[in-house]
């Protein structure tokens, strides 16, 4: 009795046949293919959100910098009228100041240089930031009128264009970029980086 029932009992123990094993494979392989490209999604995601933060934070920091120091271009409390702007080339700014009235502009902090060498923006030779693509200044006089003179400068138009430090596959730039004159001062460049531009007017007033 025993072995007739058993095996009867076996034989009613329905499996997975390899045409429903095939099909449960691949329903859980288009699962993980799914997961696996919502994941990589939000991490890119993630990733350009947090270049184009530092970006930013690396552009105000910079113009904060700059904007501060132009400003002070022909500071002289002693009234010789020494110091002044160099230099106002288009991306290259020199100027001095007399900071601690003795007569002289050699002192640290008293001849400053801004220039863009390749893509880093420089202080004095020393790299403030990387990634810059445009460094613009646009020079203007007592009337508000461009000026190339440094002796007429009387305020300055800065502006800074960077990108990011990796591309973003998801992105295309066509953006121009403007200078604070409306002038494109970078055009579509068509690539998969993120950019920033960053303006500022300043006015020189110790510059008369």
């Amino acid at each position: 009795m025993r072995s007739f029932f058993f095996p009867r009992l076996l034989s009613r123990q329905a499996g997975l046949t390899l045409v429903e094993l095939m099909v449960a494979l691949v329903l859980a392989s288009l699962v993980m293919v799914g997961l696996y490209r919502t994941f990589v999604t939000m991490n890119t995601s993630h990733e350009v959100q947090q270049q184009i933060v530092e970006l930013q934070q690396n552009l105000r920091t910079a113009v904060g910098l700059m904007h501060r120091e132009i400003q002070m271009a022909g500071y002289d409390r002693t009234l010789a009228r020494t110091a002044g702007v160099v230099t106002a080339a288009a991306n290259d700014i020199r100027f001095t100041m007399n900071l601690n009235s003795d007569g002289d502009l050699a002192d640290a902090g008293e001849d400053i240089r801004y220039t863009l060498n390749g893509t880093d923006l420089e202080r004095n030779g020393e790299v403030v930031i990387g990634g810059v693509e445009v460094l613009d200044f646009v020079y203007l006089d007592a009337g508000g009128t461009a000026t190339t003179t440094p002796a007429a400068v009387r305020s300055v138009q800065l502006a800074i264009v960077a990108r990011s430090t990796n591309e973003d596959y998801a992105y295309t730039n066509t953006e121009s970029y403007r200078n604070m004159q409306g002038t494109v001062i970078l055009g579509p460049q068509n690539d998969n980086y993120r950019r920033r531009v960053l303006s500022t007017h300043i006015l020189c007033r110790n510059l008369r």
